[in-house]
């Protein structure tokens, strides 16, 4: 077999409920926990996750696996009963099919709703412990994000601490489901840690637990898809404005598949409310929020031209905080072949913009040692 020549890094990959092991939880829960943890059943709808006794997730164990696959694999040939992102040697291979080093998995856009608290708690661990284990893999090249119980903001903090002391680069937090404001006081110890250690908070547009999806009719769905990207300003102006990134200068946050060809304005729009409002006398911020979005945040796009023209444009401030992704395997994604969508994108950019979008900010940020061809040497 050929080596493979590498071009890009994938900043935003997914690791899906529906493609996780039906024996995750069932063996990693305290025993007294499993009766009401999740466990996968077939149903008249097919294979679904079941926990606390309701329907919650679909699953591609059983009889969805082909529905599931032709959605988000349809373009690649699968051994039957395949979960990929569950498999980090496949879906390694499935990165080098399209020139992909590395990637960073995120977990569900909509995280679980789960009505016991000690439950939802010990399901994070557990899918935590089985990314730690994912990463461990490949470890030079796939990292799955292990994802904090934002919704309580106590258990993340325990949650995050015990991560740290098991050598994570990244943790996902997620910012629809935070049980309190991310400027509260209650972050704090945990923005001050990850500072201290180095470690990025990453976030994921998205909705909170349980948010239903919207249904197929009357505009809805593609309604909600279109407006998808713009629900990233608020926690961006949240963070801020609240100051963290005043108060931890070094701290680094990802907010990933925000897009990009909207970020532009958001962050005149910030300035200009510095300029035309009174300043809040209970944040002093030291420099203007576009300063801190140059400093501070991180963005991840993956299909977005109009975003990638102004790439162009110093002042758009993109090419010094953006990072491009695949989204693998969401069905929206540019994967196997991101090669087409690369260079209509920035086919026009200079080789060391392009490699930095590509793969040198997300390579630089979490420690990937991207490797030296021909073609980047």
């Amino acid at each position: 077999m050929e080596p493979v020549s590498y071009k890009y890094i994938s900043a935003d990959n997914h690791l899906n409920t529906p493609w996780l092991p039906p024996d995750l939880w069932q063996d990693r829960l305290p025993r007294h926990l499993r009766e009401d943890g999740p466990r996968v059943i077939e149903t008249d709808l097919g294979s679904y996750w079941v926990w606390e006794g309701q329907l919650r997730k679909i699953s591609a164990v059983g009889s969805n696996w082909k529905k599931l696959v032709d959605d988000e694999f349809g373009r690649v040939e699968l051994p039957v009963g395949a979960l990929p992102p569950s498999d980090a040697r496949l879906a390694a291979r499935h990165m080098d099919i399209a020139g992909i080093h590395g990637a960073l998995f995120y977990g569900d856009t909509r995280k679980w709703k789960v009505d016991n608290p000690e439950l939802l708690v010990e399901m994070y661990r557990a899918y935590n412990d089985f990314c730690l284990e994912l990463s461990s893999v490949v470890p030079a090249r796939l990292i799955y994000l292990p994802n904090l119980p934002t919704a309580n903001p106590d258990a993340a903090l325990r949650e995050f601490r015990r991560l740290v002391g098991q050598g994570v680069r990244a943790v996902e937090f997620s910012v629809f489901d935070a049980g309190r404001p991310l400027a509260s006081g209650v972050w704090e110890p945990l923005w001050a840690e990850a500072e201290d250690q180095g470690i990025v908070i990453c976030s994921h547009t998205g909705h909170g637990a349980g948010v239903p999806r919207p249904p197929n009719r009357d505009g809805a769905s593609l309604a909600a898809h279109a407006t998808a990207p713009f629900v990233a300003a608020r926690p961006v102006a949240d963070m801020i404005f609240g100051g963290v990134f005043e108060r931890y200068p070094r701290l680094m946050w990802v907010m990933a598949e925000s897009r990009i060809g909207w970020l532009p304005f958001l962050f005149a729009w910030m300035d200009r409310q510095c300029e035309i409002r009174r300043p809040d006398e209970t944040v002093g911020l030291g420099m203007l929020p576009s300063e801190y979005v140059r400093r501070n945040i991180r963005f991840t796009f993956e299909n977005d031209v109009v975003g990638a023209r102004l790439l162009e444009h110093d002042w758009s401030l993109l090419t010094e905080t953006v990072m491009w992704c695949c989204d693998y395997p969401h069905p929206q994604n540019v994967w196997p072949d991101p090669d087409p969508v690369v260079e209509k994108m920035m086919g026009n950019l200079d080789r060391e913009t392009r490699d930095l979008i590509l793969h040198g900010r997300a390579a630089e940020l979490f420690g990937i040692d991207f490797p030296k061809t021909p073609e980047h040497a």
